[in-house]
């Protein structure tokens, strides 16, 4: 990939659909549109579709996943959509995983991935197995739940926390905690990573399999990927198999979950053609100002197409509901929008009083109750609850039916 970046107009221009590509753009371009109409442009010229031959749109939530299945009309029937986790789960973990012959791995017992959360036996076991009685359970869980597959300096596979904790545990809790859940059929979605980089890597032979199924694998909202799906997509682009990722360096907000945006700055294939999109058709110019000014990148500056205007905008900074009550202040009659990273934040801003940390809530919950499959199904519960609130009443069904089982 050389340095020169091709501008695209707007989010119908076509681009050519037999080379690697990256498209970078911000707020309001329209990246998902035209990803959409990106794949309409393959289905509709490409000679390597067919029966058994898709596209593979990965995106990061099921939300964007159903989305794009909603627009994108007749030539769905030549895509697979779906989450990075789900794609691996389906056509690498699921039919493979026992050629690695991993003795604690019930594979009879696997029914899926899930973001797992520990219940008091499990932490037990954990402490008893690795002759740790002294461990606090709350310290213990937390450290647990923070649990991500990382390369180390040799490019091997490790499970370590993504943060560093002051009390004292041995290292090898983490991989004996992973071989507890593995002889349970638990499998958490970080983990359907590190089996299916061990499977390619180890079986080639599965690259070639995928290959021969998707002559084109797309990826949405590439910034929040994280170094292992960057490496297996590395891998898969080696021959074949046309990749291309969409994404904007500037909204990556999934770092706690280990994502790393330098993976989209950095990501480069043989032969890979590097776009933008400047246009932003959500913001005023006034806003598209500020969030040039924030953005400072050179490589790409925002504009409104429809050259449209508005007040200029006013940022406040500090205590969040005392923040809140003053912009419904300045707001007055008008009709207020908040934004809030956690469902729980946003719900206690609409009933006027000071948020508690989901997790933290949680946390107590699974060190302090003494009853497992009662643990489990309040966390899923709250869980739901918090969806539903939130309308994604999808979710929120689906963590209810974990809550019932």
């Amino acid at each position: 990939m050389g340095s020169r970046i091709i501008t695209l107009k707007d989010s119908h221009e076509t681009i050519d659909i037999e080379h690697p590509f990256k498209v970078n753009a911000g707020p309001g371009a329209g990246k998902t549109t035209w990803l959409i109409n990106h794949i309409q442009n393959v289905v509709q010229h490409s000679n390597r579709l067919g029966q058994v031959k898709k596209i593979a749109c990965i995106t990061y939530t099921n939300v964007a996943a159903e989305k794009i299945l909603l627009n994108l009309g007749e030539a769905c029937e030549n895509v697979e959509i779906g989450t990075i986790h789900a794609f691996l789960y389906k056509h690498v973990v699921k039919p493979y995983v026992s050629f690695l012959g991993i003795p604690e791995l019930a594979v009879d017992r696997i029914k899926g991935h899930d973001e797992y959360v520990p219940n008091k036996s499990i932490l037990f076991n954990v402490k008893s197995e690795t002759k740790q009685p002294y461990l606090d359970d709350k310290n213990l869980l937390g450290a647990l739940r923070d649990l991500q597959w990382t390369f180390d300096k040799s490019g091997t596979l490790q499970i370590m926390p993504r943060k560093s904790y002051k009390f004292k545990i041995k290292k090898e809790t983490y991989l004996a905690y992973k071989k507890i859940c593995w002889s349970k059929g638990i499998l958490h979605h970080d983990d359907v990573l590190y089996f299916s980089w061990r499977l390619i890597t180890e079986y080639p032979s599965i690259l070639e399999i995928l290959r021969a199924k998707f002559p084109y694998i797309f990826v949405d909202e590439f910034q929040d990927t994280n170094p292992i799906q960057a490496e297996i997509l590395k891998k898969l682009a080696e021959k074949e198999s046309i990749i291309g990722v969409i994404g904007d360096k500037a909204q990556s907000i999934y770092k706690f979950q280990g994502s790393d945006v330098t993976q989209f700055i950095n990501f480069n294939l043989n032969g890979m053609v590097e776009y933008k999109i400047e246009g932003n058709h959500r913001s005023t110019a006034e806003i598209i100002n500020i969030l040039n000014i924030v953005r400072n990148d050179p490589t790409l500056t925002q504009y409104s197409p429809e050259n449209r205007h508005g007040c200029q905008p006013r940022i406040m900074v500090g205590d969040v509901m005392a923040t809140y009550q003053q912009a419904k202040q300045i707001c007055g009659k008008e009709a207020l929008w908040t934004l809030c990273y956690k469902n729980v934040t946003s719900n206690c801003l609409k009933k006027g009083y000071n948020a508690i940390d989901e997790d933290i809530m949680l946390e107590d919950i699974i060190a302090n109750d003494s009853n497992s499959a009662r643990t489990k199904q309040l966390f899923y519960v709250i869980s739901s609850i918090e969806n539903s609130r939130d309308n994604k009443v999808k979710d929120a069904l689906k963590l209810m039916k974990r809550a019932m089982r």
